[in-house]
């Protein structure tokens, strides 16, 4: 499987005119846990929701704090779909390779509700 990147937003994550800062984020199909590297959280004052520890990302295992964020994808102005957030429990990992890393789960979901959107269904996402 070749590597997907895809552009989306953290809603927590916002430039000087509060609107919210587009990522490329990696698809890893081998990911049972989105992951978010901290230097992108520092002026954040995130509730911690629990502690994981992490195998197989960094060189050696790692204990990471899990916040909760809100992500969508970006919108294109040529689609006409509601882009609303998704809540996502994330791991803060201070050596990642890339910004953030998404679970494939996560992407399915985020896909689907802009397909929904397309074909007219509407679904409340908590």
């Amino acid at each position: 499987m070749s590597i997907q990147y895809v552009t989306a937003t953290v809603d927590e994550l916002t430039d000087s005119r509060d609107a919210p800062v587009a990522i490329r984020y990696l698809n890893d199909s081998g990911s049972e846990l989105c992951i978010i590297i901290s230097g992108l959280l520092e002026s954040l004052a995130l509730s911690v929701v629990g502690k994981v520890r992490i195998r197989g990302v960094v060189r050696c295992p790692v204990e990471a704090d899990l916040v909760k964020l809100h992500i969508s994808l970006v919108a294109d102005p040529d689609d006409n779909y509601d882009n609303r957030s998704i809540p996502v429990v994330c791991a803060v990992c201070p050596d990642l390779n890339e910004d953030i890393r998404l679970t494939s789960a996560l992407m399915n979901r985020l896909q689907h509700q802009k397909a929904d959107k397309s074909r007219g269904v509407q679904r409340d996402i908590d």
